[in-house]
């Protein structure tokens, strides 16, 4: 069995499992179908919605991908200027997926750089030396998208 099959089948049966563990409830089977063909569709390459900033001006969506064991997650950055609807995208590596939660507490946006302030706790201290922090993120280095 390759990796990618047994991926495969390990989906299908968690998905199965939910489905009868949680499915009686049509809401709740709604949602787990959804999740089932995000993952479907996107695989390893689901992006994980964790925060967002929406102003008159711009709209910022961070989130989160949880990658492979032979490759690195990383935080994903959105980013949409209303006044020419100009839509940019790019990526952060993260050294373990769960450190976004220390990493971006909030978001900001001062001239053309997207900054992400840590959270101030001691726990993300230790995280967050592994970093620069904040994360800033010049808004023209991330590539155009369509979508």
């Amino acid at each position: 069995m390759t990796d990618e099959s047994g991926e495969k089948r390990i989906n299908e049966i968690t998905f199965n499992v939910l489905k009868w563990r949680f499915g009686q409830n049509q809401n709740d089977k709604t949602l787990i179908e959804t999740v089932e063909q995000l993952i479907e569709r996107d695989g390893r390459g689901i992006v994980i919605n964790y925060k967002h900033k929406e102003t008159r001006d711009y709209k910022l969506n961070i989130g989160f991908q949880i990658a492979p064991i032979d490759k690195k997650s990383k935080i994903v950055i959105e980013y949409l200027a209303k006044k020419n609807n100009t839509k940019r995208k790019g990526t952060i590596d993260l050294n373990h997926y769960e450190d976004i939660y220390l990493l971006v507490d909030r978001i900001s946006k001062e001239g053309e750089q997207i900054i992400l302030q840590p959270n101030k706790s001691y726990r993300a201290e230790l995280v967050t030396k592994e970093y620069t922090t904040p994360l800033t993120i010049e808004i023209e280095k991330l590539q155009p998208t369509d979508g």
